[in-house]
């Protein structure tokens, strides 16, 4: 296998040593990664990484080209990003004291939630996303460094301690079972990163660690103007794991969605690749509707099977329960007409009504007061609109607007966790 040339080392870590190639044959560039092989009983966690990347084809991944074994070590040749990686990038802007614009910050972080997205789909865990191990090629970012990755196999959890320490989720630090949900918190940190230039946690690794072991975890406070980003990072960095969002939550957030429509999928068509299945259906609507508007799970039931049959007649059509095809809010709802079949008695519909009317016009007043179209948002994304709200409430005047602080204050954690509402008394 001498076909490839040296012509650079690219770095060197606990695994082995990285080097820029060129094929005598192409003149194509290359990354290859040297892995040592201390013992034989190291060469199934060492073929791991080749495993891994053999089955991945993504266009935000670093592509596999070819695996062997040379001299007793474990030879990977991968693709080569000309332009380093991202943290050689945010040391520049460090340097240079340049933040990242907003576009920047969306353009490289939805790519990389797009990448996630896809290593997750096929039951990996990264375990170490960190901008060392996120190459960037042109205007491509790659997800690269399998080396600590795990296949799921079947399995929800998984408890092996690893990982990069500013980059690891509180459960790996508490030795607890985890999920693909570390990923998400490492990706957390980075976007962290992206909008500060700086780490959320810092110091030796002992008080590193036990900083994010601590219960009353807090980082230090994010002063970016971007909202929408500021309120999504505290769903990255949420240390319950349940809660923390996963990359198809990111993906459904109304903000990401129109960054994506408007920038991201022409910039993919320029490598004629589609993104334009990665938004999966949001299951939970009957559920919220049902816990939002108080009503008895039989009633809920009997009231979705009215709408079945009367789709045609109304507003709000079946098609919103498998998916987004439109954004609705309560007020879009019609009162549930009369029919053959058993409908909600008339306290149920009153009470329907009620709650759908007195809860939506609060909230659509507070809206509007500080500059929200709550046109624009539907049940799903409640969550992230009640807690903007909350922060554009700050520093106003609380007994003129108690009833917005009271009502946000009940309310806020109601959408933020729809498959997990609380049980009704």
């Amino acid at each position: 296998m001498n076909k490839y040339i040296v012509e650079k080392n690219l770095g060197s870590g606990s695994y082995g040593e990285t080097y820029k190639v060129k094929d005598i044959e192409t003149n194509e560039y290359f990354c290859k990664k040297i892995v040592k092989v201390p013992q034989l009983g190291d060469i199934p966690k060492v073929l791991e990484e080749g495993r891994i990347l053999s089955g991945m084809n993504h266009i935000n991944v670093v592509k596999l080209y070819n695996n062997y074994f040379e001299n007793g070590n474990f030879i990977i040749i991968m693709e080569y990003a000309e332009n380093g990686d991202l943290w050689q990038l945010i040391e520049k802007r460090k340097r240079e004291k340049k933040v990242f614009s907003d576009y920047e910050i969306m353009f490289f972080f939805i790519q990389l939630v797009i990448g996630l997205n896809y290593i997750h789909t096929n039951k990996i865990i990264h375990r170490d996303i960190k901008p060392k191990n996120i190459l960037i090629k042109g205007e491509l970012l790659l997800i690269a460094d399998f080396g600590v990755s795990i296949i799921m196999n079947g399995r929800d959890y998984t408890n092996t301690t690893t990982g990069t320490p500013q980059y690891i989720s509180p459960e790996i630090c508490n030795k607890k079972g985890y999920t693909n949900k570390t990923d998400i918190w490492s990706l957390g940190v980075l976007l962290y990163e992206l909008m500060t230039l700086s780490l959320p946690f810092e110091g030796k690794r002992e008080t590193l660690i036990k900083n994010i072991q601590s219960e009353c975890t807090i980082f230090k406070p994010v002063n970016h103007s971007n909202e929408d980003l500021s309120s999504l990072l505290f769903k990255l960095l949420c240390r319950d794991p349940v809660k923390r969002f996963s990359t198809q939550d990111i993906l459904n957030q109304v903000f990401v969605r129109e960054f994506i429509e408007n920038h991201m999928v022409e910039f993919y068509k320029k490598y004629n690749f589609s993104i334009e299945n990665i938004f999966k259906p949001i299951p939970t609507f009957k559920k919220v509707f049902t816990y939002v508007n108080n009503i008895d799970e039989d009633d809920s039931e009997k009231m979705f099977a009215i709408m079945e049959q009367m789709k045609d007649r109304m507003r709000i059509t079946t098609d919103h329960f498998d998916a987004l095809s439109k954004e609705i809010t309560p007020s879009s709802q019609k009162p549930i007409e009369s029919t053959p079949l058993e409908s909600p008695s008339p306290t149920a519909n009153k009470q329907i009504n009620a709650n759908i009317n007195g809860k939506y016009d609060l909230l659509k007043k507070v809206a509007t007061e500080i500059g929200f179209n709550l046109e624009d948002y539907c049940f799903e994304t409640h969550g992230m609109l009640i807690e903007l709200l909350r922060s554009k409430l700050e520093g106003k005047d609380k007994k003129k607007y108690s009833n917005c602080f009271n009502y946000l204050a009940n309310k806020e954690n109601l959408f933020l966790n729809p498959n997990k509402l609380p049980q009704k008394q």
